[in-house]
C-alpha cells in the first residue's frame, strides 16, 4: 500500500467522522450544515487522493 493511498483513506475516514457527528447532532443549525458540507468535501478529497492513479 502506497503512502498516498494510506493518507487518502485516513483523510476520507476523518471526513466520514465529521459527517457522522453532524448527522448525530442533527440540528438544522448553520454550524451543523457547514460541518456536513465540510466533512463531505474532506471525504471526497480523501477518496480522490486514495484512488487517483499516478
Amino acid at each position: 500500500m502506497s503512502r498516498q493511498r494510506i493518507l487518502g483513506s485516513l483523510v476520507s475516514a476523518w471526513g466520514a467522522v465529521i459527517v457522522s457527528q453532524a448527522v448525530v447532532t442533527g440540528s438544522r443549525s448553520v454550524a451543523s450544515q457547514m460541518g456536513l458540507f465540510f466533512g463531505l468535501s474532506i471525504f471526497v478529497v480523501g477518496l480522490f487522493v486514495a484512488l487517483r492513479k499516478k
